[in-house]
């Protein structure tokens, strides 16, 4: 049988494999398959080439010149570091590595409290399948990392096994995630809500780890520092209403997929509902041990899940390392405890959490992984090669169009001008950057006006793309498969179809222009 750190780091190497056999090749794809993975890394590289942050659009031609911020900053300085060294390996390696680092702590978390290593694996796949629809190499990784670091201090405060002065760590962790990503106000809330419990509890009399004013004050002034670690960015309150804007708008649950609510109908959504099922069941079994306030949050996460299912992955952390938490005082522990069962060995209710075995280790393959991509050695998994671009998703097959049309715009002394579907946005501003691009995934520059202009016209009135055809003179359309604009570019006349495989991504070029530099049909 093996130890401890032995199975901590065949779960760790098990993961990784299987992260980049999946998710990087065919069929799937899922770490290459979202169009901020591109356009964050050539915000990283225009800040650290020139030292200065963005603070207006340069990326499209329709709101060019319009403020916009780059509220995840630092995190796209991280990408385009990684895009520097190892290109689409070095971002996909770095995702990997960091995912299976989070669900190796997250399976030895229950290996801690007495949990089988078996039904260990089952709970942890059930987590890591419930978030795998989000599993994008972006800056959202670093938010479900994050918050699973934060709601395992609380855990472990709470359970007294470790002191107040190790909460102080969220204060500098929290300055640090405002800078990488807007999910530090799921985090300030989290930590503000466990708060509001611990005084519930102390009021009514309950166990609750405020036993005194001065514990009660310490962790008051801990949700004020962290929420006030909001304004320690560049931006200032800028970014505050960029952050508001994205979780307050109702035009992006209607329209764009991670926003939207959560679909039982859906395969993917239905694995957040088992696993939902399983800490509820979890949870009710405690009784009549009354639970901790930790124990509950899970269950605001699921409510938010509901309503936008970007927050699936959050919720399944925070589940799973709840679940780890009350699995001594369940019920169906007790019952294996009794009869002697392996799948469940005691270690007391409050066991100390083992240093971090595996993390040496990640931190060594990753460190290989980016050396070996750096000198473009081909070695599988490790080295460079391995990350492919979907050309069933992307326009790769048209890459070479549309860089031969910008070049003969710029000769014929014109502007090009493209009109893109969002999802293809990103990609046209990585690897066409000559090409100013018409719409992309950075809903808070276009605004809900403009997007659910183009979304319902996409839907109800396709022949909204000629008007504005005419209005920029665009000569070059990039759609995919399920476009609606689709019916009115194929029916257009001076419209020329190019495919290059089925469901692929299509390419309309219009194919002669006037004298004057305007647009027109043949």
């Amino acid at each position: 049988m093996f130890r401890r750190p032995a199975l901590v780091l065949i779960a760790f190497f098990f993961l990784w494999l299987v992260l980049l056999l999946s998710l990087v090749r065919p069929p799937y794809f899922l770490f290459l398959t979202d169009p901020g993975t591109f356009w964050h890394t050539v915000v990283g590289e225009h800040i650290t080439s020139t030292g200065r942050l963005p603070y207006t659009d340069t990326f499209s031609f329709t709101f060019f010149g319009r403020p916009w911020i780059a509220q995840q900053w630092l995190a796209e300085c991280v990408m385009a570091w990684l895009y520097g060294v190892g290109r689409l390996d070095g971002l996909v390696l770095a995702a990997a590595v960091l995912l299976a680092g989070l669900y190796t702590w997250l399976g030895g978390r229950f290996l801690d409290h007495g949990l089988h290593w078996l039904p260990t694996a089952v709970l942890v796949f059930l987590t890591i399948v419930a978030s795998w629809y989000h599993f994008h190499a972006r800056p959202h990784l670093a938010s479900i990392v994050l918050l699973a670091w934060t709601f395992a201090q609380l855990i472990d405060y709470e359970a007294g096994r470790v002191a107040s002065r190790s909460l102080w760590w969220l204060v500098p962790v929290f300055a640090l995630w405002t800078n990488l990503h807007g999910g530090m106000l799921g985090g300030t809330l989290t930590l503000g809500l466990v708060v509001v419990g611990w005084t519930g509890y102390r009021i009514l009399g309950w166990p609750a780890p405020i036993a005194s004013r001065r514990n009660w004050l310490f962790v008051v002034s801990l949700v004020l520092l962290c929420a006030l670690t909001a304004l320690l960015n560049p931006y200032g309150t800028r970014l505050l209403h960029v952050w508001f804007y994205l979780s307050g708008s109702n035009l992006l649950p209607e329209y764009i997929s991670e926003h939207k609510p959560l679909d039982p109908t859906d395969r993917g959504d239905r694995f957040v509902l088992v696993l939902a099922a399983i800490y509820v069941f979890q949870l009710l079994s405690t009784w009549p041990h009354r639970p901790r306030v930790v124990w509950l949050v899970p269950l605001v996460w699921l409510y938010f899940a509901s309503q936008r299912i970007r927050h699936g992955p959050l919720f399944s952390v925070t589940a799973s390392l709840a679940m780890a938490d009350m699995l001594p005082f369940t019920l169906w522990a007790r019952w294996l405890k009794d009869r002697g069962s392996f799948f469940f060995t005691p270690t007391g209710p409050s066991p100390q959490p083992p240093p971090p075995t595996w993390l040496g280790v990640a931190l060594l393959v990753l460190g290989g992984g980016l050396a070996l991509q750096a000198f473009s050695c081909p070695v599988p998994l490790l080295g460079a090669g391995w990350a492919e671009l979907p050309a069933i998703w992307w326009p790769t097959d048209h890459l070479d169009d549309l860089q031969h049309y910008v070049a003969s715009e710029r000769l014929a002394g014109r502007q090009p001008r493209i009109f893109n579907d969002m999802l293809f946005g990103g990609y046209l501003i990585r690897f066409v950057p000559e090409l100013p691009v018409f719409i992309d995934d950075r809903c808070e520059l276009y605004g809900d006006d403009f997007l659910r202009q183009f979304l319902e016209a996409e839907a109800s009135d396709p022949a909204q793309a000629g008007r504005w055809v005419e209005q920029y003179g665009i000569g070059l359309a990039l759609l995919p498969q399920a476009s609606g604009y689709n019916r009115y570019f194929d029916s257009a006349p001076g419209w020329e179809r190019h495919q290059a495989r089925p469901y692929g991504p299509i390419l309309y070029r219009r194919r002669a222009m006037s004298a004057e530099g305007h647009r027109r049909d043949e």
